[in-house]
């Protein structure tokens, strides 16, 4: 089996949202559980609990148990934990996960509710370079992080970047939308 990837991170004007992408795990396993409880957007102690057990299993396959730090990463976003989400992730990458984007798309959504928005633009940086899916994503949450910063101009650029990107979405027109663009004289 090999883990399918969908990464989509909402970034609001107040806080970047929990991650909403999970990878894939199949069968009826306490991985397989994890990932349906982060596509479902649970945020239960249940929904913590079966990627625990998950963890807990030694027959767990290693690409597995990466998928699982993931996906328990997304429901401890959902449940508040960024911190908590953040160490997920990097068990994650030290363990060979191979989406260096989704990995720094998670990250910087994190970071953001974690008000560290230098890194979290960091990391939306990473995706951008790797040119990857979840570009419209990564613009939206930079431009959230410049926001906090204090960089109008730069967030603006961010949200029209997103916009661009993806036209329909209506995140992106709505925060477009909230500024005034004047000409300097």
């Amino acid at each position: 089996m090999r883990p399918f990837v969908s990464v989509l991170f909402l970034a609001s004007v107040s806080l970047a949202a929990p991650a909403s992408g999970q990878i894939l795990v199949v069968g009826e396993s306490p991985a397989a559980m994890c990932f349906q409880n982060a596509a479902a957007g649970r945020s239960d102690l249940r929904a913590l609990d079966d990627c625990d057990r998950a963890l807990e299993t030694t027959s767990v396959r290693r690409r597995d148990r990466i998928a699982t730090f993931i996906n328990r990463g997304i429901i401890l976003m959902y449940r508040g934990d960024s911190e908590g989400a953040l160490v997920s992730y990097d068990r994650a990458e030290q363990m060979g996960a191979e989406e260096p984007a989704s990995l720094a798309l998670n990250r910087s959504s994190a970071l953001i509710r974690l008000s560290r928005f230098s890194e979290a633009i960091e990391q939306t940086d990473i995706v951008i370079a790797l040119n990857e899916r979840n570009l419209a994503e990564a613009w939206l949450n930079r431009g959230v992080a410049l926001e906090f910063m204090g960089d109008l101009e730069g967030a603006y650029r961010s949200y029209s970047r997103a916009l661009e990107l993806r036209p329909d979405w209506p995140m992106a027109q709505r925060e477009v939308s909230r500024f005034t663009v004047e000409s300097s004289r």
